[in-house]
């Protein structure tokens, strides 16, 4: 049980920094066709 909760938590934050990562990146790209 505890550990289930334990995966499920990992499991929600590598969603949130994959999240970030495909944000930055993509910010990062937009960055790099203004300038």
């Amino acid at each position: 049980m505890f550990l289930d909760r334990k995966v499920r938590c990992i499991a929600m934050g590598l969603c949130v920094l994959s999240d970030l990562i495909v944000c930055s990146l993509k910010s990062s790209a937009i960055q790099i066709k203004i300038g």
